[in-house]
């Protein structure tokens, strides 16, 4: 609302998409930009309390895993015994024994599906419920929130923690948690039954891992420095695009078309070459794990048919052995790419989460009144008595302000942009508290009255119209949800709105568009008026009320305005001089002080700052 807000700059975040260091075999990494949390440790506690929100479904979760893990060791255990059960020396086959087995990992597949859609259903719920109740406590904290807090941050990285954060925590809980808990149960029982079936081959495979973790870390440097740039880069190519389109016009009044296009140009060439690189070192990883899986594979087939045929230091080995271990190789270096993706999956949703736990661990706005309005005995004296504020520490927007404001009167302040006189209205609304000094209401602290019966108790009519998707009808009941159709219609003709509306199809049934945008900005003015005018307040603020409408309306809208503003206590922002002149005191503040009051005539006389002001709207002249 005010002119006097601290500079705000965007809270700028990377743009990197979820994922980890690794990709699996045969595919490229899903992401090398990992955005990391400042204290993963507090957040992830945070983040498991709203895990165990449903804590049953946490709980069965975790169940399916532990019998989908045991099933999938299962697998390669029978695939051996089938293997040795077929007895090819003797070529006495073995085929009631071999068919037990066959018959055994046909049902253990047929679990495996049912149980891996299971944990499907299971994840995705628990995710689901998960992020809507993060969603809920979020959008619930955002109406608690001060004034100050959703001035001082970017509305646009408010959003993006609503939207793409809690997204991004949905979509690591559905992906992750489960594939967390089968990589480690798989990794653990695929290493104790190799052990158990041979530790020497157990070793030969183990090779594979650490050549596997050495060069996924050279690997996993060289792609971060090409990725995070390639972030970087879009977020710029996402910025200026953004920025021209929304300045098209300007762009196109003062044919800047090539020049635009030569700067896009410029930096989409620069992302394409950044995104080539990323890509080629993104790309290497598929290839060089498939390498590595091979070679894993055949050194433990090579070494595995040494030891069968040659039974070196006495060491023995089946067929159905060999098989088993081609299987577990495959089966214990998955997991172990699976869990370095998921690495960086989880840190990046961390950093989410801590983005949307700084929102939920802010202070909610302060409200400690207990002196309630008595509607009977409302007279509406304000009284301003030694106001001092500044919205930024060491820079005052008010000083030393102190007016009384007796009951029904119309109060005008005008003044320059930036003068304080928005800040105000923030005070008496207790949108920002002072820094020092009071304000009463018939002698009552606004500190000592419960902010609800205090902003009940006025109407305010904004420069900026806030209109929302819904009938208009609606619209104008947002100032009273009692409101009866007749009244609504008397708020229309007593704004002037009435006379657009009756021309429209469905009249007050018309739905507007997102923020009234098929209407003019004047007739969305002339609606924000009307709900006021519905709202029946004890106390009026109109804030550059009429600055969208032209001349002729403005007439009707004062003359509507002098009915409604007859016996309430009004205060009047305006630059339209035109539209204060018969206010009962003008006020003209200058650096947060006032400088000058009296009505229009008396200021006149006095050829001070009001003349100035006057003379240049009315006369041209230039100060």
């Amino acid at each position: 609302m005010s002119n006097n807000r601290p500079n705000q700059a965007p809270q700028n975040r990377p743009m990197g998409r979820p994922g980890g260091p690794m990709g699996g075999p045969g595919r490229g990494p899903r992401s090398v930009f990992v955005e990391k949390p400042k204290d993963f440790k507090t957040t992830f506690k945070k983040l498991i309390k709203y895990i165990n929100y449903r804590k049953g479904l946490f709980i069965s979760l975790m169940l399916i895993m532990v019998v989908m893990t045991i099933l999938s060791l299962l697998s390669p255990i029978l695939q051996k015994e089938i293997i040795d059960a077929l007895d090819f020396e003797s070529k006495n086959y073995g085929w009631d024994n071999a068919l037990k087995y066959i018959i055994m990992l046909s049902i253990v597949y047929v679990f495996v599906t049912i149980f891996s859609y299971l944990r499907q259903m299971a994840s995705s719920k628990l995710s689901q419920e998960t992020v809507r109740k993060i969603r809920t406590d979020l959008f619930e904290k955002f109406v608690k929130l001060p004034i100050k807090f959703l001035d001082t941050h970017s509305h646009g990285d408010l959003m993006s923690r609503m939207t793409n954060d809690v997204e991004n925590i949905s979509n690591t809980i559905s992906q992750s948690i489960a594939s967390l808990i089968s990589g480690v149960m798989t990794i653990i029982g695929t290493l104790s039954i190799m052990i158990y079936y041979s530790w020497f081959l157990t070793l030969v495979t183990m090779i594979t891992v650490v050549l596997t973790l050495v060069l996924t870390k050279i690997l996993t440097g060289k792609m971060r420095k090409y990725f995070k740039a390639q972030s970087s880069i879009l977020g710029e190519l996402n910025g200026h695009a953004e920025e021209m389109i929304t300045g098209y016009k300007t762009v196109v009044a003062y044919n800047k078309e090539e020049k635009v296009i030569n700067e896009f140009n410029n930096i989409s060439n620069k992302y394409t070459r950044t995104s080539i690189l990323a890509q080629i070192w993104g790309g290497s990883m598929g290839p060089i794990m498939n390498f590595i899986g091979n070679l894993g594979y055949v050194l433990v087939a090579a070494v595995g048919a040494y030891i069968a045929v040659n039974n070196p230091f006495g060491m023995t080995l089946s067929i159905g052995t060999i098989i088993l271990f081609l299987n577990s190789s495959r089966q214990f270096t998955r997991p172990i790419n699976e869990i370095a993706n998921l690495y960086g999956q989880i840190l990046t949703a961390t950093a989410c989460a801590e983005r949307v736990f700084e929102i939920l661990d802010s202070e909610n706005e302060v409200d400690k009144g207990t002196i309630k309005i008595n509607d009977e005995e409302f007279k509406g004296n304000i009284e301003f008595n030694h106001i001092n504020f500044s919205y930024v520490e060491g820079q005052p927007v008010l000083k030393d302000f102190t007016l009384s404001v007796k009951p029904g009167q119309k109060i005008a302040l005008v003044g320059a942009t930036g003068s304080g006189k928005t800040t105000v209205v923030n005070l008496l609304m207790r949108f920002y508290d002072v820094d020092s000094g009071e304000i009463l209401i018939d002698g009552v602290n606004i500190n000592d009255i419960p902010k609800y019966d205090l902003r009940n108790t006025i109407a305010i009519v904004l420069q900026d119209t806030v209109l929302f998707k819904d009938t208009i009808k609606n619209n104008l009941k947002y100032g009273n949800a009692d409101a009866t159709d007749e009244e609504v219609k008397a708020a229309g003709i007593l704004s002037n709105s009435n006379y657009f509306i009756r021309n429209l199809t469905d009249k007050y049934d018309t739905v507007l568009s997102e923020g009234g945008s098929n209407l003019s900005q004047g007739q969305r003015q002339l609606l924000s008026i009307g709900r006021a005018v519905l709202a029946d307040p004890k106390i009026l603020i109109l804030d550059e009320a009429t600055s969208s409408v032209d001349t002729r309306t403005e007439k009707n809208i004062q003359d509507a305005m002098a009915n409604l503003m007859h016996n309430r206590t009004s205060l009047i922002i305006a630059h339209r001089l035109s539209t204060i002149q018969d206010s009962d005191v003008i006020v003209v503040i200058d650096k947060g002080e006032i400088v000058e009051q009296g009505n229009h005539y008396e200021l006149l006389k006095k050829q001070g700052k009001y003349y100035d002001l006057y003379m240049t709207q009315f006369a041209g002249k230039e100060i």
